[in-house]
């Protein structure tokens, strides 16, 4: 087991850490419920719990403890649970590639907030110009950076971040999907033959069929990600990093 102040890595059931002197606190590292000193499972959540041994991503847990394939390192940032609008934003731009860490839920409100003041006025100016062009713009530039938010979110409340990245990667086909039928139809003019005219049309109903299928899949996966990413974070280190402070 190790030292949950300073990872130093302690004896089977210690109390106290002997490089810092922190008394060590007997909860599960995923759900905080009690439990034995050494346990290597949780008896209510049943998550493994760090134990002795070397781990090559970030050294504080046991080699076969579960964590995310992509994303198991820790950030050096960790955060701030009570950060202002002004750093919240700040950190969404600096972090914008950090998958590794941990971001507080009023981080996470703080950004989504910020995201709708930007959003409103491109939108106003894209029906003006009767145009998707700039939210599309905005949408775009925001992606990597709300995927890295959304991956440390999740990580503070001791997830993985796997259905995530199902989650954006399906919104990606999605797009995809939706810009092939539009230049299917794009492509069609009166003078068409029918055997023109029904390729494109097949490939804009199929297209439809799938982006309909998909919508439903995401539609559950955000719905699940959004009970995920406003519960409150893990008051303690966890696999992923310590907590904001």
């Amino acid at each position: 087991m190790f030292c949950a102040n300073c990872g130093n890595q302690l004896n089977p059931g210690a109390r106290f850490c002997g490089k810092c002197g922190a008394e060590q606190p007997l909860s599960c590292v995923q759900c905080g419920s009690g439990i034995n000193p050494g346990a290597r499972f949780c008896g209510k959540c049943g998550a493994v719990q760090p134990g002795p041994g070397p781990d090559p991503y970030f050294g504080t847990a046991a080699p076969q403890q579960s964590a995310d394939p992509l994303y198991r390192r820790t950030s050096a940032y960790t955060g701030s649970r009570n950060s202002g609008f002004a750093e919240a934003v700040k950190m969404f731009f600096l972090r914008w590639n950090d998958c590794h860490g941990r971001s507080s839920r009023m981080e996470f409100c703080y950004v989504i907030l910020f995201r709708f003041l930007v959003s409103v006025p491109f939108t106003l100016i894209g029906k003006a110009a009767e145009s998707l062009l700039p939210s599309l713009i905005v949408s775009l530039v925001l992606l990597v950076p709300s995927f890295s938010l959304t991956m440390r979110r999740v990580h503070d409340v001791s997830r993985d971040g796997t259905p995530v990245v199902i989650f954006y990667a399906g919104m990606l086909v999605e797009y995809l999907i939706c810009l092939i039928s539009l230049l299917s139809l794009s492509g069609l003019d009166p003078g068409s033959s029918y055997t023109e005219l029904f390729v494109g049309l097949a490939a804009s109903l199929g297209g439809l069929i799938l982006m309909m299928a998909l919508g439903l899949v995401l539609m559950g996966l955000g719905i699940y990600l959004l009970t995920v990413v406003f519960k409150e974070g893990h008051p303690r280190t966890n696999r992923y990093g310590s907590a904001p402070q």
